[in-house]
């Protein structure tokens, strides 16, 4: 996907920068669906990986992409961006799992936790990009600590509530697929925090660029469709349908002359070292003490495993009306004030 015409030419410098930033939000997406959420990774054949790969490379940078283009300077504008991104995953990388009971599963696994997590991994991504502020760090601890208790609880305990979907996994094999993800994470987090300094805008790409993904995505349709991976047509429309909202939701923004989100993250200094090595100690260290937990604890019905699937499935069902009413109501007010009322 090459930048726009009407863009000032980019050093060759500034180019593998760009590729390198998307490289780095590839990683951290496919790591939300793949490990995180758990997308059975171990069952995968191999020549699927160079092809998943590709695909969140071309997520990534429609998420940048988006982020540019419409001025995204709020979390309500990135929870609809990554609710796009999100859709197209479930669409077209992960049917098999995003839509395997139609809208039910398009609800808690598209929304929900596939929403959820990669929202998460979006945060983490403009930390390493300039997280140095406190203000950046400290929720990026936080977050960890519980992160990694309910990823080990939810990889364990799924099998057993959704008989069918993958085997038992182990601890060893659980870490094993972390360390595959997260270490490639790291080496490109660090080469990227010596990044040449390149303009946000050269984020955004040209209609070609999203010629190439519409191409990509027919031939990943027509891929999944041979692999018998749909249920049925419900769940591609319902899907299409919810990408065309998030996608007006965004073109109907007032529009503004700030800058976005991520230039100001690429201009704040990266998170100390230290710091992200202690975030990934403490995920650890909770991630062992969630697997190591033999039994579920019922509180009113629920225990650890059933309330985060409800949680998946409440925030699944809640995000895109409460992120529609606040953005409505951020474009009429600024409309109001522009009319002087």
């Amino acid at each position: 996907m090459s930048q726009s015409s009407n863009q000032q030419p980019i050093s060759s410098q500034e180019r593998i920068t760009l590729w390198l930033v998307r490289g780095l939000l590839a990683l951290l997406l496919m790591l939300a669906v793949e490990v995180l959420f758990w997308n059975d990774p171990g069952g995968r054949e191999l020549y699927e990986w160079p092809i998943l790969l590709v695909g969140y490379l071309v997520l990534a940078t429609i998420v940048l992409d988006l982020l540019v283009r419409y001025r995204v300077r709020d979390i309500w504008g990135v929870m609809a961006v990554v609710g796009l991104v999100c859709a197209l995953n479930g669409l077209f990388l992960n049917p098999q799992s995003a839509l395997a009971d139609g809208a039910q599963t398009l609800l808690s696994r598209t929304l929900g936790a596939y929403w959820f997590i990669s929202l998460e991994m979006v945060g983490v991504f403009l930390v390493l990009l300039g997280g140095h502020p406190w203000s950046n760090r400290r929720p990026l601890l936080i977050g960890a600590f519980v992160v990694g208790f309910f990823w080990a609880v939810w990889v364990k305990w799924y099998p057993a509530f959704f008989a069918g979907a993958y085997r038992a996994v182990t601890i060893y094999e659980l870490f094993q697929m972390l360390a595959i993800f997260v270490l490639p994470i790291l080496v490109l987090a660090l080469i990227v925090r010596r990044r040449t300094p390149v303009a946000v805008e050269h984020f955004r790409i040209p209609w070609q660029g999203y010629a190439v993904a519409g191409l990509l995505a027919m031939l990943l349709l027509i891929y999944q469709t041979l692999q018998n991976r749909y249920v049925d047509a419900i769940g591609i429309v319902l899907s299409l349908i919810v990408v065309g909202v998030l996608w007006a939701m965004l073109w109907f923004r007032a529009d503004t002359q700030k800058p976005p989100l991520l230039a100001t993250y690429l201009s704040e200094k990266p998170i100390p070292l230290w710091w992200l090595l202690l975030t990934l100690a403490a995920f650890i260290g909770m991630a062992l003490f969630g697997f190591a937990t033999d039994t579920l604890v019922n509180l009113f019905g629920l225990n650890q495993f059933t309330l985060l699937h409800l949680v998946f499935t409440l925030i699944g069902a809640g995000w895109i009306p409460l992120t529609a009413a606040v953005i409505g109501i951020r474009g009429i007010t600024r409309q109001m004030q522009m009319r002087g009322y």
